[in-house]
């Protein structure tokens, strides 16, 4: 008995000697770094382990984009799922008639369209062209699109064709028929049909006053031929294989339904068959839902308990389509810095005209500012870059703002710019178009040398003309914007004195903990990097910890057996 206990002890004797070595070797590397060896084993082991493949490995990945990019502002908000939006480098060519073309108003869809692209797309650019010729049929077009240089290097195309058939009771066969030439004419030059939109015609008004003589009867029922027209096409471009958006069916509803308010309202100038700008707005409305288009240009979301001063937004501050930055709130009110991805659209007279008879703004122009915690009846100052935007009560703030319209905010002042340029580019393109109708017609007043001049001239005012658009909107969003919320009774520069002061404080603070969590890490460092030098570090440490488990194991054993014993006798 005497024997086996001796044994024992010189068995216990081995193994602390073995520990104490180990905890040595731990006492030496905690003297190098901040003394965190235990990771660094567990680290050690699970490494060694990975590789003898005792152990499963877990990783976990960020999932990419589908190309192996970062998505863009762009692609993360306005693209929805299915959507189709054209893209950074596309020449998308708008084909037409006179309703594309446009010479009686610098407004039309593709303009409209532009706007749009431009406020939401800033960063991706679009070459839109206007092809369209006043009093063109589609056989017309098959007739000039060799002879016209501007047909040139389009990638995507857009048509819209069929009035002028309709006025001259062209039959449906034979549009359908040229329609389908020219869509084929296309896909010859290198388009697919997903590249291919093909539009139905718009409405010939035939239900307004000024369709009608004295004696109350129509000077013409051509949207029969239009109605038609539409039908066809919905089916043939499915067998085509192109993308079809319909114009005319949602454009008659919203005729009718206007003129419930008076006989004389209409979407269409004094003949009935032109849009005017507010039909050529519902136009390019209908194209871009139907491309996925969302109201959405951005949102600033300030919750209850955003009550302090921080460097960057985090969940009690959410920007959507933009950052949040520097934010702070007190007594006297709230500022903080706003640096948007995208714009809003630019609200001329015409966008406003059209916004009495159909809620436009709250389909495409949102902008969007909501704070919460304001007092509900206190009036507050809002601001933007020094610019007064307008005076909220807290219950009006913390229901929501809408930016976009509002006519001071900077960056509708910078899309008015634009939009001034916009309207310039499609006069520009307009009076192209007329000297290509010139040149083309049955008995020519321009030579196809003064067309080919007129193309060189055109070209060269309408990259100047887009580069200049181009140039203000990505200027603009490259800029931070500094937004002030001044609560009545203070001013704006009392407010922005103590958010100097609480920002100062808190970049001090997070400077702070930058260092401490630096020092940290150097600290450590040279602990993983003794252990990685040195693999005999590690295994005696493995080795040690082992020991530990097996003596206590021993220590229970004797215990139970000197009690045993102890019973015996």
């Amino acid at each position: 008995m005497q024997n086996r206990k001796k044994k024992l002890s010189a068995l216990l004797c081995t193994l602390c000697l073995c520990v104490c070595v180990g905890m040595g070797i731990e006492a030496k590397a905690s003297a190098v770094g901040s003394g965190k060896p235990g990771g660094i084993l567990m680290e050690t082991i699970k490494e060694s382990l990975s590789k003898t493949g005792d152990t499963e490995t877990v990783e976990t990945v960020a999932k990419p984009a589908e190309n192996g990019e970062e998505e863009t502002p762009e692609e993360r908000g306005s693209n929805s799922q299915g959507s189709w939006f054209y893209q950074a480098g596309d020449v998308v060519g708008f084909i037409g008639d006179s309703i594309t073309h446009v010479e009686y108003s610098a407004i039309n869809y593709v303009e409209f369209l532009y706007n749009y692209y431009l406020s939401r797309f800033p960063h991706q650019e679009v070459e839109f062209r206007n092809l369209g010729v006043s009093s063109y049929k589609a056989s017309d077009i098959l007739d000039i699109y060799d002879r016209d240089p501007a047909f040139r290097g389009i990638n995507k195309a857009v048509i819209m064709l069929g009035m002028n058939e309709a006025l001259k009771e062209v039959p449906t066969e034979t549009y359908i028929s040229n329609m389908e030439k020219l869509v084929e004419r296309l896909k010859e030059d290198g388009l697919k049909g997903e590249d291919i939109l093909v539009l139905s015609p718009t409405p010939y008004d035939q239900t307004c006053s000024a369709n009608f003589d004295a004696n109350g009867n129509p000077y013409r029922m051509t949207d029969n031929a239009l109605t038609d027209f539409t039908e066809q096409l919905a089916l043939k471009t499915q067998e085509w294989g192109v993308r079809y958006v319909d114009l005319h069916t949602p454009m008659v509803e919203l005729t009718l339904e206007i003129q419930k308010n008076g006989p004389d309202n209409t979407l269409t100038v004094w003949d009935c068959v032109h849009p005017n700008a507010m039909g050529q707005m519902a136009m390019a409305y209908y194209i871009l839902k139907a491309q996925g288009a969302n109201a959405t240009v951005g949102e600033m979301f300030i919750g209850a308990d955003a009550v302090e001063a921080f460097l960057e937004a985090d969940d009690r501050v959410t920007g959507i389509h933009g950052t949040i930055s520097d934010f702070y709130r007190g007594e006297k009110g709230l500022c903080w810095n706003w640096k948007p991805e995208t714009l809003p659209m630019a609200m001329t007279f015409e966008f406003q005209e059209f916004y009495q008879l159909f809620d436009l703004v709250s389909e495409l122009n949102q902008e969007s500012l909501q704070v919460e915690g304001l007092e509900e009846g206190t009036s507050y100052t809002l601001a933007m870059d020094g610019e007064e935007l307008g005076s909220f009560t807290g219950g009006e703030l913390a229901q929501g703002i809408n930016l976009a319209v509002l006519e001071t905010n900077p960056q509708q002042v910078a899309m008015q710019l634009v939009e001034f340029q916009n309207q310039s580019w499609h006069v520009n393109s307009a009076e192209y178009r007329k000297v290509v109708r010139f040149a083309t017609m049955a008995e020519p007043t321009h030579t196809m040398d003064e067309m080919l001049e007129a193309y060189e001239e055109w070209k060269d005012e309408d990259i100047r003309l887009r580069n200049e658009m181009y140039d203000i909107v990505q200027g603009t969003i490259q800029k931070e914007s500094h937004i002030t919320i001044t609560r009545e009774g203070y001013s704006a520069e009392e407010l922005e004195l103590d958010a100097e002061l609480a920002l100062q404080k808190a970049k001090e603070m997070e400077a702070q903990k930058t260092r401490e969590e630096i020092s940290t890490k150097d600290q450590e460092q040279p602990i993983k990097e003794n252990v990685q030098k040195s693999p005999v570090v590690g295994i005696l440490l493995a080795i040690a910890g082992g020991a530990l488990v097996l003596l206590a194991v021993i220590f229970i054993f004797i215990r139970r057996k000197d009690f045993a014993d102890r019973e015996d006798n």
